[in-house]
């Protein structure tokens, strides 16, 4: 009963944490879509979005909301004790991650952990770069292979994909024939408001075997880049 009960309290602890860090993200996405412009690039939208996420932070804290730092941006992934793959995955940095120490580990050494955020372009290729398939290759692969080792060691993480041409359902088909490809469960709409998709699905981990909860929300972004086809 006690180990159920210890099972339970990190899993509340995770979810809360989940949940403020989706909240802050839901926000920003709103922050991000009342710009004049946008830039293409995922690095320059990225660092647009960055801001966003900062100023998402700041009202939700006046509400006690928000959480007490802002996000992590292209930071290394941070060490996990007893990890043997510490060479690769620690030089490996996600797009943006959160950290928090969760009082309900037994061993204070594995009390620091990271939400991880990732960020994709979704719809057309670009010349040579298909951006579909880098979602999936370049993106959620980042958390299931040993080398990158996105959010290694939690429940869950998230990604946010930025559509900038093609409709919803042609892009999450061809998502998922990628996904499927790499012998992973398919992505399932969650849900939607206004221009924000949600989408998840629960991912195997390299070698391991263990599970991860991918939760993804495409936000449309087609109106800032109308010469693309829709």
């Amino acid at each position: 009963m006690k180990k159920r009960s210890l099972l339970n309290r990190k899993k509340e602890f995770w979810e809360k944490f989940e949940d403020s860090i989706l909240e802050i993200i839901r926000l920003a996405l709103q922050i991000l879509k009342q710009k004049d412009t946008l830039p293409e690039q995922e690095d320059d939208l990225n660092r647009v979005f960055y801001w966003c996420l900062v100023e998402a932070n700041y009202q939700l804290q006046k509400i006690d909301k928000g959480r007490e730092s802002p996000p992590i941006y292209e930071g290394n992934n941070q060490p996990f004790y007893g990890d043997e793959d510490r060479a690769a995955r620690e030089h490996k940095r996600p797009d943006f991650q959160w950290s928090i120490t969760d009082t309900s580990e037994t061993d204070p050494r594995k009390s620091s952990k990271q939400f991880v955020l990732e960020c994709k372009r979704l719809g057309t290729p670009k010349g040579s770069w298909i951006l579909n398939e880098n979602y999936v290759h370049n993106g959620i692969k980042r958390f299931i292979s040993r080398e990158f080792g996105y959010a290694h060691g939690v429940d869950s993480s998230a990604m946010l994909g930025y559509i900038q041409s093609m409709d919803v359902f042609n892009i999450l088909s061809k998502v998922n024939v990628c996904v499927s490809q790499i012998k992973q469960p398919q992505l399932n709409e969650t849900g939607n408001k206004g221009l924000t998709i949600f989408l998840s699905h629960e991912v195997r981990l390299e070698n391991s075997g263990d599970k991860l909860r991918l939760e993804h929300i495409w936000i449309d972004l087609r109106s800032f880049f109308k010469s693309s086809p829709i």
